[in-house]
């Protein structure tokens, strides 16, 4: 699987559990964070694909995803914990 389309699953898997995902430029890599009870990953949008899957799986580890349909190697990557 390509890693822009690994990330496409992973912003369709935050939209379910209602995480706003936020593509900026600013220093640092960014990640999850709650902003008055709402959550957010926030992320760096001059990292590169792995960096910014790594963020994405370490933000959605705090989620339940056993219930949610995903393709096997992005259930294996977070799982894992990251690429």
């Amino acid at each position: 699987m390509k890693k822009t389309s690994t990330l496409e699953v992973l912003e369709e898997v935050a939209g379910q559990f209602s995480i706003r995902v936020i593509y900026d430029q600013f220093f640092g890599q960014g990640g999850f964070c709650r902003l008055k009870d709402r959550p957010y990953i926030i992320l760096n949008k001059t990292l590169s694909n792995e960096t910014k899957i790594s963020l994405f799986v370490e933000g959605l580890k705090h989620f339940p995803l056993d219930d949610i349909a995903l393709p096997s190697k992005v259930r294996d990557l977070l799982k894992k914990g990251g690429p």
